[in-house]
């Protein structure tokens, strides 16, 4: 009778396990990284209205590919996508290099009264496609 409660223990511990494996996977808790350590460096609204985000992250040594980024606000509760445009450094391609970065973007709000900014990129890491929200700015 012993033997056959451990055996009844040892299953349910494995399979609580493996539900628990498959549900952080799910989630996205084994994707690969793309990037690390964003901060904000500065928001500043410009005389046209538009906003400049400045922020510095370090790029990872996964191997992901920049697929986009998209820019969401958020007016009266609802989530709205505007448009943006990246400023980059001379020469400086949408790919990066392993390390320290810096991104630099200008986003058209469109006149719109915003309570905050994310900002969201997309990864192609080996084949899977990593979605993740590198920034959330609030607007005061």
């Amino acid at each position: 009778m012993k033997i056959a409660l451990d055996t009844l223990r040892l299953a349910v511990v494995v399979m609580v396990c493996a539900v628990s494996v498959i549900a952080l996977k799910n989630n996205g808790y084994f994707d690969p990284v793309p990037y690390r350590g964003v901060e904000l460096v500065n928001a500043e609204f410009q005389d046209d209205g538009r906003l400049l985000v400045h922020a510095r992250y370090i790029k990872t040594p996964a191997d992901c590919e920049y697929v986009r980024g998209q820019v969401f606000v958020n007016v009266l509760g609802a989530r709205e996508a505007v448009p943006f445009e990246p400023i980059r450094a001379e020469g400086q391609g949408a790919q990066r290099f392993v390390g320290e970065q810096a991104l630099r973007w200008l986003i058209d709000l469109g006149g719109l009264t915003v309570s905050s900014v994310e900002i969201w990129t997309r990864h192609n890491c080996g084949g899977t496609i990593v979605d993740r929200q590198m920034l959330a700015v609030q607007i005061h």
